[in-house]
């Protein structure tokens, strides 16, 4: 969580020196929702939660090059005591359909996904229960859309909807987030 913060933090520093040589082809949103895992993710884990910021730079009014830092965490079904965490650090385009107030648009991204595994495991009255944990990072890549309102004059109601796909040893690690929150113009 703390390179997450740590991350959000630099981009916004960057994007404040910035500002004055490129007032308003620059934004930023910062998004928080639910993560559904899928597949073989969906079988083991329960719906998760997490958030996001989003910085983007537009090359014209309707494309921008974004990047990407979140974090989502998800527990472990019924009674399997097992938590698994990532922080997707992406980039890539997002392309706005139409002109106006309500902007829907579409999205994709790649890059890196940080994640750990955590479970606690019982194995009797010999061993005991043991905590076996693993990190490690993988590619991965987020396709999605959603759609922005205007809430005053540099502020805008951000939705989305992704399906994110991790690119891990064995099969695919994959869910679908849908987050809400602010963007802002800068």
């Amino acid at each position: 969580m703390k390179k997450v913060l740590f991350t959000v933090l630099v981009l916004l520093m960057v994007v404040s020196l910035t500002q004055a040589q490129n007032k308003g082809s620059m934004g930023v949103s910062v998004q928080g929702g639910i993560a559904l895992p899928t597949g073989d993710f969906g079988d083991s884990y329960d719906m998760g939660f997490g958030g996001k910021g989003l910085f983007m730079y537009y090359l014209n009014p309707n494309m921008a090059i974004t990047g990407t830092a979140g974090y989502f965490t998800w527990s472990g079904k019924d009674d399997w005591d097992a938590t698994f965490n990532t922080i997707p650090v992406l980039a890539g385009i997002r392309y706005v359909l139409g002109k106006g107030d309500f902007k829907p648009y579409l999205s994709g991204q790649l890059g890196m996904y940080f994640s750990s595994f955590e479970v606690e495991v019982d194995f009797g009255f010999f061993g005991g229960k043991q905590t076996i944990d693993d990190s490690g990072s993988d590619f991965g890549v987020a396709l999605g859309g959603g759609f922005m309102m205007p809430l005053g004059k540099t502020m805008n109601f951000d939705v989305s909807a992704e399906y994110n796909i991790i690119f891990t040893e064995g099969s695919s690690t994959s869910y679908l987030t849908f987050l809400a929150g602010l963007a802002f113009a800068l």
